[in-house]
């Protein structure tokens, strides 16, 4: 049996079509994740973030729009 923790994460909840992400379109939630052995999956592995860094091209990946983009949106809730 192995440990669980809690883990926070930050998830996209609506798109922000234009102007800058507010706490509306972003949230933060406390989960608990399994560091057992069998909780994770084949070739994933578990790590602890000590920094974020966010780019700016990310806010293109928070509209829901599909307009010009190179890389695809970000799924809701996820």
């Amino acid at each position: 049996m192995g440990d669980v923790v809690e883990n926070k994460e930050w998830y996209l909840a609506s798109y922000c079509p234009e102007g800058v992400p507010t706490s509306d379109h972003l949230k933060l939630r406390t989960v608990s994740l399994s560091l057992a052995f069998d909780s994770i999956p084949d070739n994933h592995l578990a790590v602890e973030t000590l920094l974020l860094s966010l780019d700016p091209y990310i806010r293109g990946r928070l509209t829901g729009t599909l307009e010009g983009l190179f890389a695809s949106q970000f799924q809701l809730n996820q």
